[in-house]
């Protein structure tokens, strides 16, 4: 058993350690978390090897967050009755 950073839910959540490993039967690049319904995340996208990149990932969620709200934001300003 390895220790992940779960960056998937950062943005509701935060970035979760967790206990992790690379399952025999599925493809490389997929960890199975113990303890969850879904257990299997992407290696590099949902889960990270250290805390620094799920940090990274996180703050690249945040910033595509902002960037969708704020187009959202524009087309409602631009909406006339």
């Amino acid at each position: 058993m390895k220790t992940y950073y779960l960056s998937k839910y950062a943005l509701t959540g935060g970035i979760e350690t967790v206990q992790g490993e690379q399952p025999p039967f599925v493809d490389r690049g997929y960890i199975k978390i113990m303890g969850r319904t879904m257990s299997l995340y992407r290696l590099g996208l949902d889960v990270h090897e250290t805390m620094e990149e799920a940090v990274n990932a996180a703050k690249e969620q945040r910033d595509k967050k902002i960037a969708s709200v704020k187009k959202q934001l524009a087309k409602l300003e631009a909406m006339t009755f």
